[in-house]
C-alpha cells in the first residue's frame, strides 16, 4: 500500500518549497523580493533551497518597524530663489564666477552670484 501525502497546514506568510521552485518565482509569486525572502530565511545562498523546506515568504509582523513623518520644529518657508536672502544669522554659499567651487558668502571682496540675494539687472 503507497501512503500519500500528508497536506501540510502552514502557518500564514510561509511557503513549502516544491520540486522545480527557485527563490525567485516564490518571492515573486508571494510580492516580494527574492533577497527579502533569503534575509527572512537568513539564507547565505538563495540557489540552496530543498523540496519541503519551509520559508516565510511575509516579513514578520512582530519585527515590523513603523514610519512616523517627520516633525518640523519651525514652519517650512516657501520662496522664489530670487527672493530677498535668509534672516540674519544664517549663512548662505555662492558660486565663484571663475570656479566652479562652492564659498562662504560672507567672504569679503568675493565676487560671486548668490541664489539667496536679489539678482541686480543692468540695462
Amino acid at each position: 500500500m503507497v501512503n500519500a501525502p500528508v497536506p501540510v497546514t502552514l502557518p500564514e506568510g510561509h511557503y513549502q518549497v516544491k520540486r522545480g521552485d527557485t527563490l525567485y518565482s516564490i518571492a515573486l509569486e508571494n510580492g516580494a523580493d527574492y533577497r527579502e525572502v533569503a534575509a527572512w530565511n537568513r539564507l547565505d545562498d538563495p540557489t540552496k533551497i530543498r523540496v519541503g523546506q519551509v520559508l516565510r515568504v511575509k516579513p514578520d509582523e512582530s519585527r515590523a518597524v513603523t514610519v512616523k513623518p517627520a516633525t518640523v520644529a519651525a514652519p517650512i518657508e516657501a520662496r522664489p530663489l530670487d527672493a530677498p536672502s535668509a534672516p540674519a544669522g544664517t549663512r548662505s554659499w555662492c558660486i565663484s564666477r571663475t570656479t566652479t567651487t562652492a564659498s562662504p558668502a560672507s567672504r569679503p571682496g568675493s565676487r560671486s552670484r548668490c541664489a539667496s540675494r536679489p539678482r541686480l539687472r543692468h540695462r
